[in-house]
């Protein structure tokens, strides 16, 4: 099963410092030029995978799967490396991997040194995470195999259900819902292992952003952070550096002069797609280094096909997001609808207008807002009041109309949705969509 290096592990090592009438002995440096032994001790992989792990110092590069004494290796520093492993599932995958943080061992002259590798289940995979209001809800992927009324498998009050991401550890971004709420906050996946009201790991404010508004978030392939602010008409980029810890920052590259932002995404090349109220617009990759205030690469305004309804001319943009087949899809708010954008306007530049050849109404009563596509290629959007629906792959296919919506093939209801819900993501993202946190 193919792996990336998602998670790194070194393990606990150096000298301890010893206690002699009362002074502690300097620990013995870790200095080159001799030889010792080295043992990786392996455990916690999934029946059926394979551990890929890398150790690398003074002596060369190893690569192990399972536990290995290397012996008579030169002393020195060692840094232990061990990727992801994902267990796949028809819906969503289950990723194991060992979230110690990284640290070095040493191998002394003559001594012998041993290091831990252990893999265990990131909590938030293998579930799907509805952005409720208040509340980001937990579904595991047993409870999303048919229709049914449930309880959330966690429920946690993250202050915020709008602009739901992950990294590639597992962590939840999300923003906060008032203006007494943090702009963004981060969440560590070992704290949505349960219920509960978790305390945000990190918040972290936007300079001379002072409102609310529709917003999402996106991390680009250099794990940059980029957020929709819709009541500013802009999108600013956070750099992994100003993530790192709680405060204010001032982002140092942006797109302004849009006006109403929300869904945003990255495509296989790093191009950044927008869907700006009345436009879908594309920016290249090539030109998301420093601040823009030009027009986009491609802009593309949307007219219904017929049958429109009544005095529609134009499908709005609220969400986007890439299904597994490559496919770009945008949903409808206003419209209350989805709908597929051609191949040959994906790939446009310039002003276009264009018809979609396949697009799916909803009912009346639904408020269709951010999707996401789990590994069959089936789409997760929020529905009815209480209510999350999955539309099958073979439902993406077939059109429908305002006065024959689509039915969709589950719909699971929960009293822990309150309202009508916000964004959908799946933790991890099927391997082959362009989304950072994708399956290893």
């Amino acid at each position: 099963m193919p792996r990336s290096p998602l998670l790194t592990t070194v393990a606990a090592s150096g000298a301890l410092l010893i206690a002699a009438c009362g002074e502690a002995i300097p620990p013995v440096p870790c200095t080159e030029g001799g030889t010792g032994n080295l043992t990786v001790s392996v455990s916690g992989v999934p029946d059926g995978e394979t551990a890929a792990v890398t150790v690398s110092g003074p002596g060369g590069s190893f690569a192990l799967s399972a536990t290995q004494t290397f012996t008579g290796i030169a002393s020195g520093i060692y840094t232990v490396n061990a990727s992801a492993v994902s267990v796949t599932d028809p819906l969503i995958d289950a990723v194991h991997g060992d979230v110690t943080l990284p640290r070095s061992v040493c191998v002394y002259d003559t001594r012998s040194a041993t290091t831990n590798v252990t893999y265990a289940r990131i909590p938030t995979s293998g579930n799907l995470w509805f952005g409720a209001g208040y509340y980001t809800l937990g579904f595991s992927t047993s409870q999303l195999a048919a229709t049914a009324t449930l309880a959330p498998n966690v429920t946690a009050g993250t202050r915020g259900g709008a602009g739901v991401t992950f990294d590639r550890q597992g962590n939840l971004w999300v923003r906060g819902q008032s203006n007494s709420d943090p702009a963004l906050m981060r969440y560590a996946s070992a704290q949505l292992s349960g219920t509960g009201n978790p305390v945000a790991e990190r918040s972290i404010n936007i300079a001379s952003l002072s409102c609310l508004g529709p917003g999402a978030l996106a991390f680009d392939p250099y794990g940059n952070l980029w957020m929709s602010l819709g009541c500013q008409g802009r999108i600013v980029r956070l750099t992994p550096a100003q993530l790192l810890t709680s405060g204010t920052v001032s982002p140092t590259v942006q797109i302004t002069g849009l006006t109403n932002p929300n869904g945003i995404a990255f495509d296989v090349a790093g191009n950044l797609w927008v869907a700006d109220q009345t436009h879908l617009r594309r920016y290249d990759a090539a030109r998301l280094g420093t601040t823009i205030t030009t027009a986009a690469n491609l802009s593309v305004a949307f007219t219904t096909p017929t049958p429109p309804t009544p005095g529609a001319t134009a499908l709005s943009a609220f969400h986007l997001a890439f299904r597994p087949n490559g496919e770009l899809w945008v949903s409808s708010f206003e419209e209350k609808a989805l709908y597929r954008v051609e191949p040959s306007v994906v790939a446009a530049t310039g002003t276009q207008a264009a018809t979609p050849t396949r697009i799916l109404y909803f009912n009346q009563f639904t408020m269709p807002k951010g999707f996401a596509f789990d590994n069959a290629g089936g789409l997760f959007i929020g529905h009815e009041q209480s209510k999350f629906v999955r539309l099958a792959p073979t439902q993406l296919d077939v059109n429908s109309t305002p006065a024959s919506p689509t039915v969709p093939q589950r719909t699971i209801a929960s009293a822990s949705i309150l309202g009508f819900g916000d964004d959908v993501a799946i933790f991890p993202a099927p391997a082959t969509t362009p989304l950072y946190h994708r399956a290893p």
